[in-house]
């Protein structure tokens, strides 16, 4: 039998595995699932369950060989050739280790067949595309993520029965409050690098400078409004001018949170509920109401010690530690599942942008995002 690699069943245009063949081995495992039964049954002599299996899956098992079977439609070329456009992937050194138990030599010549050549002679051009638009990081992340989601999309059902079957659910169903939920959760799990993504097409020195402009005309129309208002006395007018900014609003922040830190101080004390419990209570009752709108902050180094100072007390205080006893921040953070507050922060602020950017195109918010003021 002639040497070669039917590369469909390694690498396609779908994602690192064979759709079609995808599909048809779903169906062989939905139909081993539905027999479960039948495999764990003591009656049954194993002949004949052997006799049930081969009689449920002939088809299947005729319809599997067919799809890794290079057909008339496979294009028959060289291992070499697939990097014709550059060397992105070392197709050798891969194929050498996904079959090193193999003596086989996977060099430039070595014969392949695949029905997707073009597509596996521009993965060079696409990954240059990739790293030049986006800094490594970011082009890292997106890499990362990609891989991640097609390699769970192909063995979701190597890892439970029923997350096989939800995964069947998600799959089979196109009802739109699944496709929301769907939405929702792939935006929880990816907002990171969605927002890494926009930050990095959009927030640049051009950008910058619309901002400041926008800022500066913002600052002097409000301060035209303050004067037109009949009804506001001045020391009011007054405290809007000079404490509109993120300072006021921070200030008021840990104020609200110092207040509902002081009226849990009970729980903070209790020796009922674990310290995972406590840290909950505090992420949820606390830290939200000091992190409230931090995604509009004008974040100055001076802003986040503050907040910063603020977190790291509540958190000894939980962990009860005093004075003499000191621990580093970082130990801090990691007996409690914490993150400085300045990422936490910038995760805030990701997330606002993709909530703004699925805004309708007319909102006021997302129109602030692209508004480059005249005159």
């Amino acid at each position: 039998m002639e040497a070669l690699t039917y590369l469909d069943s390694i690498a396609d245009k779908h994602g690192g595995s064979d759709a079609d063949l995808k599909a048809e081995i779903d169906k062989a495992m939905a139909t081993f699932l539905r027999l479960k039964d039948i495999w764990i049954s003591k009656q049954l002599s194993i002949n004949n369950e052997v006799r049930i299996f081969n009689t449920n899956s002939k088809t299947v098992n005729s319809i599997i060989y067919r799809r890794t079977t290079p057909s008339k439609w496979s294009q028959k070329s060289k291992l070499g050739d697939l990097n014709i456009n550059g060397n992105v992937y070392d197709w050798s050194g891969l194929l050498d280790a996904y079959f090193d138990e193999t003596d086989v030599v996977f060099d430039s010549d070595y014969p392949i067949y695949t029905r997707y050549l073009d597509y596996l002679q521009k993965f060079p051009i696409l990954i240059g595309t990739l790293e030049r638009n986006f800094t490594k990081s970011v082009a890292d992340r997106i890499m990362n993520n990609y891989m991640l989601w097609n390699v769970l999309d192909t063995y979701t059902w190597h890892l439970s029965y029923e997350y096989y079957m939800l995964h069947l659910s998600y799959n089979y169903q196109t009802e739109h409050i699944m496709d929301l939920e769907c939405f929702f959760v792939t935006h929880e799990l990816f907002d990171t690098v969605l927002g890494a993504i926009y930050a990095e097409k959009h927030v640049h020195n051009e950008t910058e400078n619309e901002v400041k402009q926008m800022t500066t005309y913002l600052k002097t129309s409000l301060k035209n409004h303050l004067k037109q208002i009949q009804w506001m006395d001045e020391q009011t007018r007054k405290d809007v001018n000079e404490r509109g900014g993120s300072d006021a609003d921070v200030k008021a922040r840990i104020g609200k949170a110092r207040a509902a830190n002081l009226q849990l101080r009970n729980i903070w004390n209790s020796k009922q509920l674990s310290t995972n419990t406590k840290v909950r209570i505090f992420n949820t009752n606390v830290k939200t109401v000091l992190l409230y709108g931090a995604e509009t902050w004008r974040t100055t180094k001076t802003i986040i010690q503050k907040i910063q100072v603020l977190i790291n007390s509540c958190l000894r205080k939980i962990l009860r530690i005093r004075w003499p006893d000191t621990i580093s921040n970082n130990i801090l953070w990691e007996r409690t599942n914490h993150i400085p507050a300045e990422e936490e922060i910038r995760k805030k602020c990701w997330k606002w942008i993709g909530y703004t950017l699925r805004k309708a195109p007319n909102c006021v918010t997302r129109q602030a995002l692209t508004w480059n003021p005249q005159g």
